[in-house]
């Protein structure tokens, strides 16, 4: 089994937000690469796609951005912005 994880040396804890997924985006498999390798790049899909996002105190409210043919995902915040922002690589997001 080969699993995609980011790993921290010598993490004393994790603390995840609750996070509420507004709207899933599709990248066919070269641009998903290209996004994941270049997360702070402007890209028109998050920028067209900002204002799904909504605002509440209960959750993070987030883009999900998908590799159309893979099963890897990232959860995106952009806070207004035309970049991610705050992103959360997703292993297995599909």
């Amino acid at each position: 089994m080969i699993i995609r994880a980011e790993l921290k040396c010598k993490q004393t804890g994790c603390e995840a937000d609750p996070c509420a997924v507004d709207k899933v985006i599709e990248l066919p498999s070269p641009r998903f690469r290209q996004f994941s390798r270049a997360l702070l790049a402007d890209y028109d899909f998050i920028a067209e796609n900002k204002d799904a996002i909504q605002r509440d105190e209960d959750a993070r409210h987030c883009l999900l951005i998908l590799d159309a043919e893979g099963k890897d995902g990232f959860l995106v915040d952009p806070q207004g912005h035309n970049y991610a922002r705050y992103s959360a690589f997703v292993p297995n997001a599909r």
